[in-house]
């Protein structure tokens, strides 16, 4: 019989000490599907849970806009990959901790790492708590088991020579402007994809970062681009605070209004150029968004060129612009305004490592200049 949504199907077992019993059964698990309710939790595996948290539940969270495609596909991957082949066969309200503690050791997962191993680990928890708010299992066995510990790579700051050396390898390059504007402002590659002029105001030295590049059927306006040619559009930036304005000095409006004619200029020169479905910013040399791993792969090129490590667009231009501002002693409060965080505790849990490094090399300074020793 078919259950759950995006025409997926799945087979239905119900047990009965008769026939008419076991017709019974099969109907009222038929109306659970329809209405869109998981099986009943006395009879279901956790594959079984899983089919129907995935392909009805969260499914129709992406439908509504609630949740993100690509959230989905996390977690879709993990529990087909992992978790189903694992424990997929137990009883839903007979998984126990132990059950949860055999997957994070199965050889299935040797060669993953403590982050993917973790990330295995956040999939089944999910998807048990929303399974303990539905009252299918007393309790979530996920929380009794400790998780794999994942050491939070340190950011790696950007030194002003090495920005210095990145800006004169791009002088003159087509996007020359999109760099500068990166490390003054640590926009997302995805969201420098997504950038349209309508969104930038260069009279107030302003833009609003409103779009950010995806793929999927969540992507508005979506076309083939990119070598793969896979489908991007934009979809809304997912928070308030990362549509907050964000503010351009005089020199940046200066860079963007150059780039702006520049653009023009190329636009009626090129016979291959594509007109997208938005004003972009920055685009690809035939008209295109910039797709991200391409933006990153160009970004570690120039890196190379500038005979500095290699990059990518995120480390340069968003761990750039934030590692550059800590070591002007900028507060974590304004940098994480220029980010555009949640918090500034999540601004100071990624960067006050760089912070302190700042502070000794001040107090470095000032030991050579009292005379120390």
């Amino acid at each position: 019989m078919s259950v759950g949504g995006r025409g997926s199907r799945q087979r239905l077992t119900v047990y009965g000490a008769t026939e008419a019993e076991a017709e019974r059964k099969l109907t009222d698990e038929r109306l659970r599907a329809e209405r869109g309710a998981p099986p009943d939790a006395a009879r279901q595996t956790v594959a079984q849970y899983l089919h129907w948290w995935l392909h009805t539940d969260l499914a129709g969270q992406v439908a509504r806009g609630d949740i993100a495609a690509g959230t989905w596909r996390y977690y879709e991957g993990r529990a087909r990959l992992y978790i189903t082949p694992e424990v997929g066969e137990v009883p839903l309200r007979k998984l126990a901790p132990q059950h949860v503690a055999h997957l994070l050791a199965a050889p299935r997962l040797a060669h993953l790492g403590q982050r993917s191993r973790f990330q295995v680990y956040a999939t089944l928890r999910a998807a048990l708590s929303r399974a303990e708010r539905l009252d299918l299992v007393d309790r979530n066995p996920a929380d009794r088991v400790e998780p794999p510990k994942v050491r939070r790579e340190r950011v790696r700051a950007l030194t002003e020579a090495e920005a210095r050396a990145i800006l004169d390898a791009v002088s003159g390059h087509r996007l020359e402007s999109l760099v500068r504007v990166g490390l003054s402002t640590g926009l997302r590659p995805g969201e420098i994809g997504g950038l349209d002029w309508n969104d930038v105001d260069l009279e107030s030295g302003t833009l609003h970062v409103r779009w950010t590049l995806t793929r999927g059927h969540e992507a508005v306006d979506a076309q083939p681009y990119g070598r793969q040619g896979s489908r991007r559009g934009r979809k809304p930036v997912k928070t308030e605070g990362s549509a907050a304005p964000v503010p351009l000095t005089s020199t940046l409006v200066d860079v963007l209004r150059r780039h702006r004619v520049a653009q023009a200029e190329e636009r009626l020169a090129s016979q291959r150029w594509r007109e997208p479905p938005w004003p972009l910013v920055w685009a690809g040399p035939e008209g295109g968004p910039i797709v991200p791993s391409e933006l990153s792969e160009w970004v570690g090129d120039v890196c190379e060129a500038a005979g500095v490590r290699r990059m990518t667009a995120h480390e340069l231009l968003r761990h750039g612009a934030a590692t550059l501002l800590v070591a002007q002693g900028v507060e974590m409060r304004v940098i994480s305004e220029i980010l555009r965080h949640t918090s500034a505790s999540t601004t100071s849990d990624i960067y006050a490592h760089v912070d302190r490094e700042v502070a000794r090399e001040a107090v470095g300074r000032l030991d050579g200049m009292l005379g120390g020793h």
